[in-house]
């Protein structure tokens, strides 16, 4: 288990040096992209050729709940958190293809498909710890701007966020097709016989 701090956008050679269970700290812009709705938006307008106001290559997406409040004409964000990415299964292996992104954050891990899209474009999954909200809250250096408030509310909308040593982050998946979601439940799975043998089941 390793440490390491990273800066985004994250080159792909340095996605490819990260291993299951090493720590991660992020530093730089990262996309709030909390609902399935705003990731289907953003299938939409790649699918038709059209221009993002923002370049996801080689960028983090935040799977996360973000609390905002209004200020001066603006948005002032008060929490943010961590939700359940297996919501983004059906997306993800086209999202990480069309968009090249390097990592998202989410937790509860992603399923086998995203796994494969992971190993094959060069992306990781980094799990955040659940209920330590007031922790990354802290790392977040500000809101710096709001995409598509218009088409979608305010809670899923795209945001773009500025972090400094956004952490502790696990990588849960790498990109050479490891989980370590898959490795628990096999671990379960083989386990199992011994635990009815234990218990005298049959």
């Amino acid at each position: 288990m390793r440490e390491v701090r990273l800066s985004t956008p994250i080159p792909k050679e340095k996605v490819l040096d990260l291993q299951l269970m090493d720590i991660v700290y992020l530093s730089g812009k990262v996309y709030v992209v909390v609902s399935p709705q705003a990731h289907m938006l953003l299938l939409d307008a790649a699918r038709k050729g059209l221009k993002l106001p923002f370049d996801l290559t080689n960028a983090v997406v935040y799977h996360c709940p973000a609390l905002l409040k209004e200020s001066a004409g603006g948005y002032r964000l008060i929490l943010v958190g961590s939700t359940t990415s297996s919501r983004f299964n059906p997306l993800a292996p086209e999202f990480i293809e069309r968009f090249r992104i390097s990592g998202i954050i989410g937790k509860g891990g992603m399923d086998k498909a995203t796994l494969e899209a992971c190993k094959k474009y060069g992306c990781v999954y980094f799990s955040a710890i659940g209920g330590a909200s007031p922790i990354y809250t802290k790392k977040v250096e500000g809101l710096t701007n709001v995409y598509w408030s218009d088409r979608l509310s305010i809670y899923e909308a795209i945001l773009e966020i500025v972090v400094k040593d956004f952490g502790p982050l696990f990588v849960g998946m790498d990109a050479h097709g490891n989980s370590i979601y898959e490795q628990i439940q096999r671990e379960v799975r083989q386990n199992i016989p011994k635990i009815y043998q234990m218990l005298g089941i049959h």
